[in-house]
């Protein structure tokens, strides 16, 4: 067993604040697909380039805190080896509302079985919108992905880590 605490160089954090702009009109207007129906999920992924073999972060700890809804954190089963993938999601993403600002951060490490640990790497950030089976439950494990969008990839320039960086890009659902 690896304790995550004790070898790694310095603790790493994944970091997301996002939120729907609220058009005057229409508040609801980006988040209409989450009022369809009851049993709707939501994740804001950060994507971490391991193709060359190095990491800044593949594995999450049991450190984790946001002010989503119902948030949990996501496993990594069944995803992409290349891309390892950290969030915090909201199993009802009926209870999301715009004009509201959303956060979610994650203490991270990487396993060296894996990849090797680098001191930077690109990353892309991903949307995706999901749903729960059985309807009536909120674990990580009933949650299923129903459509995914890449917000920014890999070639876009961003990099971990990055203090202080923001981008704001319309989410077209």
């Amino acid at each position: 067993m690896v304790n995550e605490d004790s070898w790694q160089p310095y603790p790493r954090y994944t970091y997301q604040y996002f939120g729907w702009y609220r058009p005057p009109s229409n508040p609801d207007y980006h988040l209409r697909l989450f009022r369809n129906g009851d049993n709707h999920t939501f994740e804001q992924e950060t994507h971490y380039d391991g193709y060359d073999g190095e990491v800044y972060a593949s594995h999450t700890s049991n450190y984790w805190n946001s002010n989503l809804p119902r948030a949990y954190l996501d496993t990594q089963f069944n995803d992409n080896y290349g891309e390892p993938n950290i969030c915090v999601g909201t199993a009802d993403a009926t209870e999301l509302q715009s004009g509201q600002w959303y956060w979610y951060w994650i203490r991270t490490w990487v396993n060296e079985s894996y990849y090797r640990v680098a001191a930077t790497d690109r990353i892309s950030i991903v949307s995706q919108r999901g749903y729960r089976n059985p309807s009536w439950c909120y674990s990580t494990w009933c949650v299923f992905p129903r459509q995914t969008h890449i917000n920014k990839y890999f070639r876009a320039g961003l990099v971990a880590p990055s203090p202080g960086w923001q981008h704001y890009w319309p989410y077209q659902t």
